[in-house]
């Protein structure tokens, strides 16, 4: 969902005459620890799926959490970048959601397969659990079914991804559309 709201944002901003280099001059701090959160995740994430072992899972609630923290110690870093507080407040929902339930995100069966994706149930045993009765926050949860084009961008995605994925789109489109000082200098 966060891809697509990323590459949703940079199409539009070309139809409306944005420009991808005014993304420079997006003021992030401490950008490093957006890619270490990601980085962390997807190598214990590898090593669970490559290597099998199931003990891994345990480690995998843990990385799950703590990426999560250094996603939003980045945000909170960079909430003076414009639209940023919108998606700190998606990554906070998810967070709140995923730490209520042991470091997994509850995914509702439902959703799966409206999104027409039964055969990935098994794989969301890493990062995901089947929401139940017993699910806390499950209105946080992964329930929402988006399935676009087929099977080709089929997810499930939660209020937290939503709210992430608005406040991308918004980032984006203000950047690139935004003319910089030097630009309007320029053209004045």
């Amino acid at each position: 969902m966060i891809i697509e709201a990323f590459v949703l944002s940079l199409v539009v901003a070309f139809i409306r005459g944005g420009k991808l280099s005014r993304l420079e001059e997006l003021p992030l701090r401490k950008t490093y620890l957006f890619l270490a959160a990601f980085v962390l995740a997807g190598a214990i994430l590898t090593l669970i799926i490559r290597g099998g072992d199931p003990t891994l899972i345990r480690y995998a609630r843990v990385v799950n959490v703590l990426q999560y923290v250094i996603l939003l110690w980045a945000i909170a870093i960079n909430l003076h970048v414009r639209h940023m507080r919108i998606v700190g407040i998606g990554t906070f929902l998810n967070f709140l959601v995923l730490t209520a339930n042991g470091g997994l995100m509850p995914v509702s069966e439902y959703a799966i397969k409206a999104a027409g994706m039964t055969e990935a149930i098994r794989n969301y045993a890493v990062r995901h659990v089947i929401l139940t009765s017993e699910t806390r926050m499950a209105f946080l949860s992964d329930i929402i079914p988006i399935r676009l084009f087929g099977k080709v961008m089929s997810q499930v995605a939660s209020i937290g991804d939503l709210v992430i994925a608005v406040g991308i789109f918004l980032m984006i489109q203000h950047y690139m559309c935004v003319k910089s000082s030097e630009e309007q200098v320029t053209s004045a």
